[in-house]
């Protein structure tokens, strides 16, 4: 390992000290330090089954294991390796009911689908309630900026209560106006059964948050 890596990737791949932080940019070698960080901790006698590696995309969640097969064999079908929302479906479909979520959901990655909801909700939060003023004039912008901040506060693992008790914090109107959009389309997920990706990786958060308290680690 030693004289394939830099002294940088040798600290990276054998820190065992606590967490650690490591910024790397385009080819300075971030898969070859996961993979010998991979190495290490089983040789260090860390159970395979306890090491997770998640990637941004399928293909370096693909390319780190075809290498870990090829160094380590068979031990490494045991290492939990993939993608982000890969991992969070499996933590949900495994303990998702922990906070609620019914076996047999769906997952919703249509994003057309998504803004047309956004926008049907806000027609009818329109017609509902005439004091959300700013909603009189929503167009095809105000409905992409509803649905971003959806996501952002999911994302920041904010519920829609929490996100519009920050808006009034805030003072922040147009804020108030998406938390309740916000609110009602988790209603609408919730009665269909349906996650979408930024609300998977909520629900993976929290099961994990939840499943630990119940252990008492």
């Amino acid at each position: 390992m030693g004289a394939q890596m830099t002294e940088e990737q040798q600290i990276a791949a054998t820190w065992m000290q606590g967490p650690l932080l490591v910024l790397a940019g385009p080819g300075t070698g971030k898969t070859r330090t996961l993979i010998a960080r991979i190495e290490h901790l089983l040789s260090s006698g860390v159970n395979p089954r306890r090491i997770l590696c998640t990637t941004f995309n399928k293909r370096a969640a693909d390319q780190i294991k075809e290498r870990l097969f090829a160094t380590i064999g068979e031990t490494a079908s045991s290492i939990n390796i993939g993608t982000f929302h890969a991992t969070a479906l499996g933590i949900v479909r495994s303990i998702g009911a922990s906070v609620g979520v019914s076996g047999d959901f769906k997952l919703w990655v249509n994003e057309l689908e998504r803004r047309k909801l956004v926008e049907q909700l806000i027609g009818e939060a329109r017609s509902e309630d005439p004091t959300l003023t700013l909603l009189r004039g929503a167009d095809d912008e105000f409905v992409g900026r509803a649905l971003e901040f959806i996501d952002g506060m999911r994302e920041a693992l904010v519920d829609p209560d929490d996100a519009s008790l920050r808006a009034f914090e805030l003072n922040d109107a147009e804020q108030l106006t998406f938390s309740e959009i916000y609110a009602r389309y988790t209603q609408a997920l919730e009665k269909e059964e349906k996650i979408d990706f930024p609300r998977l990786m909520q629900l993976a958060c929290s099961a994990l948050k939840t499943d630990v308290a119940h252990q008492g680690v």
